[in-house]
C-alpha cells in the first residue's frame, strides 16, 4: 500500500470511535469487511437475507438518509444538477479505468450524494467538486479495495486540476466527520448483491442458466447505473430503485412468470412494507420503463445535451458509459489533455 494512503488510514484510526451498535450492524452486514460477493455468499438461507435486508432498510431511512430537500435542491439548480451528473459520470470511468469494484462506484457516489445534501451551500464551484469527488472515490476504493489506487492513479485522467495528497486527505477527514464516519450505505447494488450473489439465489433462480443469469444481471446493472446518473432517482430510496429493477428485468426477459421467483420476489418487496413506499415501487418502475424507452442504450451519445437524463447506463460491469455535454466526447484522447491545475 502507498505511504499516503498509510498516513492517511493511521489518521482515520486516530479519530474514528464507531459505538458498538454502529459496529455490530456493519459486522452483520460486511463479515468480511466489504460490500463484495464473499460477504453476500455467506448467508446460507433466506432467512439470513431477509434480516441483512432489514438491515439495509434501516440504515437507508435513518442513519444513510439524504436530507429531505436535497432532491429538490438539485432539481432547481442547474448548476448543481450538472457538477452531481459530471461527478457521477467521472465515478463511472474512473471505475472502468481503475479496475475498481462496483461496490467502490455505488459507495462513492452515495458519499457524494450524502456530503453535498449536507454541505448544499458550500460545495460551490468546479474545483471544491472535482475535490470532493476525488476524496470519495479514494475513500470508497480503500474500503472496498485489496490493493487501492494512489491518489495520483486516481487523478490522472477526468480532472482538470491535481491536489496535493494533504489536500485530498484534508478533504477526506472534513467528508468523514460530517458523514459521522457511516461508509457502508445500502445502496442499490447492495441490494442487488444480497439477492443475486448470495444463497438466496437458489430460490429467486436469477443466476441459473435456464433463467437469464449472466443476461439478467448485466441488465439489472444498466438500470441501477442508469438511476444513479439520472438526478431524478434520488427521490426513491435505494431499496426501491434496485426492486425496481429487478422486478423490471424480470418481466422484460420472462423470468416473472416463474411462479416461485414472483413469489420471492413478492416476498422481498413485502418488506418495504409503507403504503407510501409501495406507490413509489410503482412510480420507479414507470420511470425506469421511460428512461430505458428513451435512451435505447444509445452508446453515440446523441442526446447528451440534457445533463439530467442519463444516455448511456452501466452494461456488464460498467464496460460502457458516456458522458454528458463537452465530455460526451470521451473516446477522444483531447478530453483527458487538459493541462492541470495544481492545487494545495
Amino acid at each position: 500500500m502507498k505511504a499516503e494512503n498509510l498516513l492517511c488510514n493511521e489518521l482515520w484510526l486516530s479519530m474514528m470511535t464507531p459505538t458498538p451498535g454502529q459496529v455490530e450492524e456493519e459486522l452483520l452486514v460486511h463479515p468480511n469487511g466489504n460490500n463484495g460477493f464473499t460477504a453476500a455468499s455467506s448467508y446460507s438461507n433466506a432467512e439470513d437475507c431477509e434480516e441483512v435486508f432489514r438491515v439495509f432498510l434501516r440504515k437507508e431511512m435513518t442513519t444513510y438518509a439524504l436530507e429531505s430537500d436535497y432532491l429538490e435542491h438539485v432539481r432547481e439548480n442547474f448548476w448543481v444538477n450538472k457538477a452531481r451528473v459530471k461527478a457521477i459520470n467521472w465515478f463511472v470511468k474512473s471505475q472502468r479505468r481503475l479496475n475498481l469494484s462496483l461496490e467502490t462506484l455505488f459507495d462513492a457516489a452515495n458519499y457524494f450524494d450524502r456530503f453535498s445534501s449536507l454541505n448544499k451551500y458550500q460545495v460551490c464551484n468546479d474545483w471544491m467538486i472535482e475535490l470532493l469527488s476525488v476524496a470519495c472515490l479514494s475513500t470508497a476504493a480503500k474500503l472496498n479495495e485489496t490493493s487501492p489506487p494512489s491518489l495520483y492513479q486516481i487523478q490522472m485522467e477526468g480532472v482538470e486540476n491535481l491536489f496535493e495528497s494533504s489536500l485530498i486527505q484534508r478533504m477526506e477527514l472534513n467528508m468523514l466527520e460530517t458523514l459521522e464516519w457511516r461508509l457502508r450505505p445500502a445502496t442499490s447494488y447492495s441490494y442487488f448483491e444480497l439477492l443475486t450473489k448470495s444463497s438466496i439465489n437458489n430460490l429467486l433462480k436469477f443466476n441459473q442458466k435456464q433463467h437469464f443469469g449472466p443476461e439478467f444481471e448485466e441488465r439489472v446493472i444498466e438500470l441501477l447505473g442508469g438511476a444513479l446518473l439520472d438526478s431524478k432517482f434520488l427521490e426513491f430510496r435505494p431499496s426501491v430503485i434496485a426492486m425496481s429493477a429487478l422486478q423490471h428485468i424480470s418481466d422484460e426477459l420472462g423470468s416473472a412468470r416463474d411462479g416461485q421467483n414472483s413469489v420471492c420476489m413478492a416476498r422481498f418487496r413485502a418488506l418495504i412494507a409503507s403504503p407510501d413506499q409501495q406507490e413509489k415501487l410503482i412510480k420507479c418502475h414507470e420511470m425506469m420503463t421511460m428512461m430505458m424507452e428513451e435512451n435505447s442504450v444509445d452508446t453515440n451519445c446523441k442526446n447528451c445535451d440534457d445533463p439530467s437524463s442519463p444516455v448511456t447506463v452501466l452494461a456488464n460491469n460498467t464496460q460502457c458509459c458516456c458522458d454528458f455535454g463537452r465530455d460526451c466526447q470521451a473516446a477522444d484522447d483531447s478530453l483527458f489533455k487538459t493541462k492541470k491545475r495544481r492545487i494545495g
